[in-house]
């Protein structure tokens, strides 16, 4: 039988594995919410705005992006969503054929949900987006297939993408952008401040890992059927809302960089699967293993993504192909 020696690691390990998701997506959360709203101004000190959207009004460049695999033929948009205190209406305007879609993040980083051409189509509509908590009765409105969002976690992240045909075409999907709005199910808008806490750009440390892990599991807690899985990683440092020991950051500290390892085989993210055959001229290409609404058990691939893809679709609607060589075989 192992010693409880010999098993921590692998414990450690586990939980790390599990909840990585959680620590990417609060730094992308302090990372891309605005500071500033047009209609409301500088959130508070050391606060941002949430259930609003942001948009990005010109095409991305080299080294402009946020996201691991951006494409310049359409102009990103984004919203955080929380959800803890109700629902929120979402509203999209009549694209008029044109390619758009919203895809739900949940904070595992699931995507659950998507919003536009492919599966609600190009018309204006308006959306009821609940959170795992609530009860209510679902407006009359919102009753027709797909008009009710439910999402697993009270915190969301909302990445959409709006086709856009050259620099000309840029103005008319600007104001295409202006149609998306988030509000109170009664109109009022549902922007509101809230407290990051995390420097997105501090190092992954034990103390900070396990502080920002903790304190999603509080405010976004796992499905009921993984308590159990969950619950001996306590002794680890890892619970909701608990404030870990310095023995646990330093169990922590000791695991991260073979995690890290593990999150970046080969550095890249569909290493156990789908990976296509290398070109003719050395491209090596790869892509993502297919995802439908959810990583379902698969952890690691969960983790794999939040670290290297943060942001990812569901595959039916975007793939990300990758490619590690130039067209002469070189790094």
């Amino acid at each position: 039988m192992s010693s409880p020696a010999n098993t921590a690691p692998l414990a450690i390990d586990q939980a790390l594995v599990y909840t990585w998701p959680l620590y990417e997506m609060r730094r992308m959360r302090a990372a891309t919410s605005p500071l500033r709203v047009a209609d409301a101004g500088a959130a508070p000190e050391g606060q941002r705005w949430c259930n609003v959207f942001t948009h990005a009004r010109k095409l991305l460049r080299a080294g402009e992006s946020r996201v691991v695999t951006p494409n310049n033929d359409t102009l990103y948009t984004n919203a955080w969503l929380d959800l803890s205190a109700g629902p929120l209406v979402l509203q999209v305007p009549d694209t008029a054929g044109r390619y758009y879609v919203l895809g739900f993040l949940d904070f595992f980083t699931n995507p659950f949900a998507h919003v536009g051409q492919r599966l609600t189509g190009t018309a204006a509509r308006r959306f009821f987006v609940t959170g795992p908590g609530w009860q209510g009765e679902v407006p009359a409105e919102f009753r027709a297939p797909g008009a009710h969002i439910q999402s697993p976690t009270d915190w969301v992240w909302i990445i959409g993408r709006i086709y856009v045909n050259g620099n000309d075409d840029i103005p008319h999907v600007n104001a295409l952008q202006d149609g998306f709005a988030l509000t109170l199910p009664d109109g009022r808008p549902a922007r509101r401040p809230f407290t990051p806490g995390i420097d997105p750009k501090a190092p992954a440390t034990g103390q900070q890992v396990l502080t920002q892990v903790n304190a999603a599991l509080a405010d976004n807690p796992p499905p009921p059927e993984d308590a159990a899985l969950l619950a001996p990683w306590a002794a680890l440092g890892v619970a909701a809302g608990a404030a870990p020991t310095p023995a646990q950051c330093a169990g922590v500290d000791e695991a991260l960089p073979r995690v890290l390892a593990l999150l970046r085989q080969a550095g890249d993210a569909s290493a156990d699967a789908n990976a296509a055959p290398t070109d003719g001229a050395g491209g090596a290409w790869s892509s993502m293993p297919l995802v439908q609404g959810s990583f379902g058990r698969n952890h690691l691939l969960r983790a794999r993504v939040a670290l290297q893809y943060i942001g990812m679709l569901e595959s039916a609607e975007a793939m990300y192909p990758m490619s590690r060589r130039d067209g002469g075989g070189g790094r």
